[in-house]
């Protein structure tokens, strides 16, 4: 029986693992011989667990040998092996059916330590935390601290200005997960997770630490728009913060590519934050932002032109991928390449299109709907431009990352935004397409169709999977 077979070989490590444990306190503290045989049957076990994926009924059984160990190593005395044990919690709140009772005992002990010796591991345990959270949303939920855990946790990297901006990565990544995987279901979050990550953002100099801060805004607004647009108000700071972001929006580099939200996640997080906004009936709108619906609306229309284009790029690339892992392939960046190699497709980008994506990104490096000046954002080539290659080791591969998300397409969020505003508010479609110019319409006109293969090319996955 598979069951068995498995069951006793992880028995069998775990075994393994106390006797070295018990071993290894005899031994002398330069002898390294058995802190590595421990972490070799943890890794052991890990592969384990890799390999039984496509089993999850299996994961129950093994969960009885490997808890006495998870629960201990957790604690200071795991310090040798604690991103071993992570691993091995991140696959059993993966791959198992459902999250237990018993691995949630596991989340205060993981918070405790991010508290108070482990905070140099957050990166770690925001795997197996997202896997709380994102498929054990319900207990989650109802759990006596785990939301005020989440916050105090973003809290202690994002308003501790001490705290090295690479290190605090973690935090918008895990604030993005509790609102995108607890939508309309933690109202009482939003206010605070913005205060936390808009006070960083007054501070942060890495273009990826910003872009990641912003998207918490972006979340929200997709969250629930109104609410968040309220909470803004109430602070007096609605203009302060969107002209930052459309600043970050509109700053090119001096090869006319996007200094902030180069990732193919970040672009589809901040479209449909931007979708959003645009989906709040006009007389809830504050009057700057609805004398603004045209500037918003061609920064969005920009913006799903550039997914638009990454998508595909990242696509070929993937179907043309030789297996040496070359690359971000989700980083605009890699455009330098291809064009460094003199690689065109004549077929696939004609003269015109080009030239209507030239105009429309020229447009909306000139958008700011509220005017920002001096917030670092303002669209102009700045001294700074060749200054993100220190942030290209902070941009991780989200794409790998499943959420909510991955069943939402923004194409098809905006085509219906944009359509339900022509067919019941005339003057509010005036407003949103009254901002751009022919090049800009013409683009506009070529997301409406592509909304519409979107649709087809979806029901055929469907239908596929069926």
């Amino acid at each position: 029986c598979v069951v068995v077979l498995y069951h006793g070989l992880t028995t069998n490590l775990a075994a393994a693992f106390w006797k070295l444990c018990d071993e290894g306190e005899d031994r002398d503290d330069d002898d390294c011989s058995g802190a590595l045989a421990s972490v070799g049957c943890l890794r052991a076990i890990a592969t384990i667990l890799e390999s039984v994926s496509s089993l999850p009924h299996l994961y129950g059984a093994l969960e009885l040998p490997l808890m006495p160990i998870m629960r201990k190593m957790l604690t200071q005395e795991g310090y040798d092996v604690y991103e071993e044990v992570l691993e091995i919690i991140s696959y059993m709140t993966y791959f198992s059916p459902a999250v237990s009772q018993q691995m949630w005992e596991l989340w205060p002990l993981m918070v405790a330590a991010l508290e108070d010796w482990a905070i140099q591991y957050f990166e770690n345990v925001l795997v197996p935390m997202d896997n709380y959270i994102s498929r054990g949303t319900e207990t989650f939920l109802a759990h006596p601290t785990a939301k005020q855990d989440v916050l105090r946790l973003a809290s202690l990297l994002l308003l501790n200005k001490e705290m090295p901006e690479a290190e605090c990565i973690p935090a918008p990544k895990l604030l993005e997960c509790v609102l995108q995987n607890c939508r309309g279901r933690v109202d009482d979050c939003v206010a605070p997770y913005l205060a936390v990550a808009l006070e960083r953002l007054a501070v942060a100099q890495m273009s990826y630490m910003q872009d990641l801060l912003v998207q918490v805004l972006a979340n929200c607004l997709y969250y629930n728009a109104a609410l968040t647009l309220g909470i803004l108000a109430s602070n007096g700071r609605t203009t302060q913060v969107l002209s930052h972001w459309f600043g970050m929006l509109s700053a090119r580099n001096k090869a006319g590519k996007r200094k902030h939200h180069r990732r193919e996640h970040d672009k589809k997080i901040c479209a449909l934050g931007l979708i959003a906004l645009l989906q709040v009936p006009t007389a809830s709108l504050p009057g700057d932002i609805q004398a603004g619906l045209g500037q918003i609306a061609s920064t969005l229309v920009a913006l799903l032109a550039d997914l638009k284009v990454q998508i595909k790029e990242n696509k070929e690339a993937a179907e043309n991928d030789d297996g040496r892992g070359w690359g971000y392939g989700s980083d605009e960046d890699d455009e330098d390449e291809d064009e460094e190699l003199g690689e065109e497709d004549e077929e696939d980008d004609p003269e015109d299109d080009q030239e209507a994506l030239k105009a429309l990104a020229a447009r909306a490096r000139r958008v700011n709907p509220w005017g920002a000046r001096g917030s670092g954002g303002d669209g102009e080539d700045d001294d700074d431009d060749d200054d993100d290659s220190d942030d290209e080791g902070m941009m991780t591969d989200d794409e790998n990352v499943t959420s909510p998300m991955d069943d939402v397409d923004a194409f098809i969020v905006f085509a219906e935004t944009i359509q339900a505003a022509h067919a019941g508010d005339a003057a509010r479609f005036g407003a949103l397409t009254g901002g751009l110019d022919a090049a800009g319409q013409a683009v506009l006109e070529d997301l409406m169709q592509h909304a519409n293969v979107r649709r087809e090319e979806i029901a055929k996955e469907k239908a596929e999977e069926e």
